[in-house]
């Protein structure tokens, strides 16, 4: 059983950056793996505390919100694709998940859609649901912290 005030801060996206959610005066907690895919997406390369890691590989910072923002033509598809593999494949390599999916599209003319699936060795599928309609982002998850009891 999950509790809602174990874990870690949980960071949702949405029209104005980022956020935390605020339930009985506590923040709502995650212990799963939506945090460390938020970071490893959203935050830019050249972040300051890089500056502390002496390994590269420890290291974070995407090129993926820029990515995102391109524009939309035939070779769009696979620009956010490999945005999002050279982000999350820490995750493969230091064996936090088996495998990552990802599926990109573009339901309208002004909306970016990303599934992101994530197999960790537990076997429970996470499945993380970006849109970004225009400049502004709207996270959900199909399984949100602040639901699970």
């Amino acid at each position: 059983m999950i509790r809602i005030y174990e874990g870690d801060p949980k960071i949702y996206i949405d029209e104005n950056g980022a956020s935390l959610v605020f339930k009985g005066g506590l923040p709502v907690m995650d212990g799963g793996l939506e945090n460390a895919v938020i970071i490893s997406l959203f935050t830019k390369k050249g972040w300051f505390g890089n500056s502390f890691f002496t390994n590269q590989s420890e290291k974070i910072g995407s090129d993926f919100e820029e990515t995102v923002k391109g524009t939309i033509n035939r070779f769009y598809f696979t620009r956010v694709e490999k945005s999002i593999d050279n982000a999350l494949q820490w995750m493969i390599d230091k064996e936090i998940v088996s495998k990552i999916e990802k599926l990109v599209s573009n339901p309208s003319i002004n909306q970016t859609e990303i599934i992101i699936k994530l197999f960790p060795p537990s076997g429970n599928e996470i499945e993380l649901l970006l849109l970004q309609n225009g400049m502004n982002w709207i996270f959900q998850t199909t399984n949100p912290a602040y639901r699970r009891i």
